[in-house]
Formats: C-alpha cells, structure tokens, sequence
C-alpha cells in the first residue's frame, strides 16, 4: 500500500490529468478505509461472539476468537496504511509534490 502501486485501468486513467487521477486515488482510498474497517469491526464481533460460547476448532480443540482478534488488528493496520497515503494525496493536491515542488513544476517535468 505505502508503495504507491495501487491497480489502476491506465487505459481509462491516462486521459485524466494529474490532479483528476489523484482526486480518483483519493476517492477509492476512503472506499477501501471504509471496506477495513467493517472488516474488521465484523471480526472483533465474531471474536467476542466466539469468546462468550467457547467456539474453538474441532480438530485441534484451539479457541478461534485469537485469530479473529489478530485479523481486525491487521485490517486496522491497513486502513491505517491507507490514511498515510491518504495524507501524501492531500499534501499533493495542496500543491506540493514529494520532493518540495510545486505540483505544476513536477507535471512538466513528467511530460518530457
């Protein structure tokens, strides 16, 4: 997620300009956050459920509710990977790039 290589349809995606494709990114980033989070909201009720009626694996009698806690615990990490690159996106979009330009300077340069 951090690396920035997030599935694209560049084929539709190439049309857009700079500041188009990022207000996209940003879009999908908070749908993605919101996906996460119900995942993972979902899982801690599962765990708590599994925890209260003593649900453990049959073959090997473990509890489930500790992985069900360890699932949310990463789907919250990811919804919180994506908010880092959601802040990267804003400070873009406020006219900074990464390296301290300005957003016009570094489109041109990617043009050339």
């Amino acid at each position: 997620v951090l690396g920035d290589e997030n599935i694209t349809v560049d084929f539709v995606m190439d049309f857009f300009p700079q500041r188009a494709r990022w207000i996209v990114e940003l879009v999908t980033s908070v749908i993605t956050i919101g996906v996460c989070l119900l995942i993972a909201y979902e899982a801690i009720n599962s765990a708590i459920y599994s925890h209260t009626y003593h649900y453990a694996y049959s073959l090997l009698g473990v509890p489930e509710w500790p992985f069900l806690v360890v699932l949310s615990i990463g789907f919250v990490g990811g919804a919180l990977a994506i908010v880092a690159v959601m802040i990267q996106l804003v400070y873009r979009l406020c006219g900074k790039a990464e390296d301290g330009k300005n957003i016009e300077e570094t489109g041109k340069e990617e043009r050339q």
